[in-house]
């Protein structure tokens, strides 16, 4: 059965709102940016799995290398670090691939599925950086 289909991104009228574009590319912010990644298993949040950074992101997804195990299709929690080793952010994602790197470290693609808006900002602030 056909299905009509409408991509809203805005309503008009006296006040006018528009929801703002995504950005799907991903970019290198100025130097990587530290995060703990959190496994989740059957809705439970479990152990770090080792030290990670994000070397590239954008609005929906990111970039990660690691040291550690990860799987693609697994659920994970990123938790955004700043230089103090303090949570600025957290965000919600399923790993959707994972490459071995030259070393001991592996890169894995994280598409979000849920971002806190503290390190949706954050992104903003990366992608702006040159």
């Amino acid at each position: 059965m056909p299905a009509t289909l409408y991509d809203v991104r805005g309503i008009g009228g006296p006040q006018p709102i528009r929801l703002r574009d995504r950005r799907d590319t991903l970019i290198a912010p100025s130097s990587p940016v530290r995060v703990e990644v959190f496994l989740i298993k059957e809705k439970i949040v479990r152990g770090a799995s080792g030290a990670a950074w994000i070397t590239h992101l954008c609005d929906t997804s990111a970039l990660i290398t690691f040291e550690g195990e990860l799987k693609e299709w697994e659920d994970v929690r990123l938790h955004l670090l700043n230089e103090h080793r303090e949570v600025t952010g957290k965000m919600y994602g399923k790993v959707t691939a994972v490459r071995p790197l030259d070393d001991s470290r592996q890169e894995a693609e994280v598409r979000f599925t849920s971002v806190s808006q503290d390190a949706y900002k954050i992104i903003r602030q990366l992608e702006n950086t040159p």
